[in-house]
């Protein structure tokens, strides 16, 4: 009458109780059986009510709404800062077809301007959470520009502006606040890389949320598992309800596959799926 695994019960609602109430009286013969099970079965109700009642905070629309509005935040400030990242490194580049036309003090005058809103947004950026999916991409186009600004750093902090004209004057300033940036993007983009290494966004990980929901569900599941194996305690007993199971499943009247069920599981095993399924009504089996 063991069972090694989940047991799907067969049969409409009704009768799967009906046949666990009377697996209920079989067991109640047997004292020292019944003492063990039912401090288990109302052990296993509660965990099962508490899988299947959702998260209060599932069930609050202000709390995704809220989350939500976050990460658009989060992403237009990210958006911002890269942006204004380039905006200032593609004035400050070495001397080309895209910049020769570009006078020094006017590449001055746009550079510092997109370094401070760079700055900022970035700032903001790396306050703020990204939204879950989005920090592998993030990680990418943050690497990507922070090694351009750290090449066009590195390229005026020891070439100098000589081949643009840049001045002294103009070229400090640019620097200092490159550099401040610089050290600005690679804490976003080590911040971002942990994020997308971590639990919650690595690709195809499980939220550890969902990862601890889920080892709850084992523990329940083998704590059923364990209660659906429990048998009196002498052969003798156990032969006694055998027989007292067959009674009370013949005493139903017509067979069903319920009923067929029933008696190649055994009465504990019976009463231990019906209230692991979570849905059925088993108040009258936990008094």
């Amino acid at each position: 009458m063991a069972t090694a695994g989940i047991v799907r019960l067969k049969g409409e609602d009704e009768e799967v109780v009906a046949i666990a109430v009377a697996a209920k009286r079989a067991v109640a013969y047997h004292r020292d059986l019944q003492r063990e099970l039912m401090p288990q079965l109302s052990a296993l109700h509660a965990a099962r009510r508490e899988m299947t009642t959702p998260h209060p905070q599932l069930q609050m629309p202000s709390a995704e709404t809220a989350a939500r509005g976050r990460g658009i935040v989060w992403t237009f400030l990210f958006a911002v800062s890269l942006v204004a990242a380039v905006v200032a490194v593609a004035m400050l580049s070495p001397l080309g077809p895209r910049t020769k036309w570009v006078a020094p003090d006017v590449a001055v005058q746009i550079a510092m301007p997109a370094l401070i809103i760079a700055a900022i947004a970035g700032v903001g950026a790396l306050i703020l959470r990204p939204a879950r999916g989005r920090a592998a991409v993030a990680t990418v186009l943050s690497s990507i520009v922070t090694i351009l600004l750290a090449a066009v750093f590195l390229f005026r902090l020891v070439g100098g502006g000589g081949d643009r004209g840049f001045t002294a004057e103009q070229l400090g300033p640019w620097l200092a606040g490159a550099g401040i940036l610089l050290v600005l993007l690679i804490a976003l983009t080590w911040r971002l890389d942990r994020l997308r290494r971590s639990d919650v966004f690595a690709e195809g990980g499980i939220p550890k949320g969902n990862r601890e929901a889920q080892a709850d569900a084992r523990r329940v599941r083998e704590s059923a598992r364990r209660a659906a194996n429990l048998t009196p305690a002498t052969a003798a007993a156990r032969d006694e309800l055998r027989q007292q199971w067959a009674h009370a499943l013949q005493q139903r009247g017509a067979r069903t596959e319920a009923a067929d069920q029933a008696a190649e599981i055994g009465p504990v095993a019976w009463l231990v799926w019906t209230v692991y399924d979570g849905d059925l009504d088993v108040s009258l089996l936990l008094r």
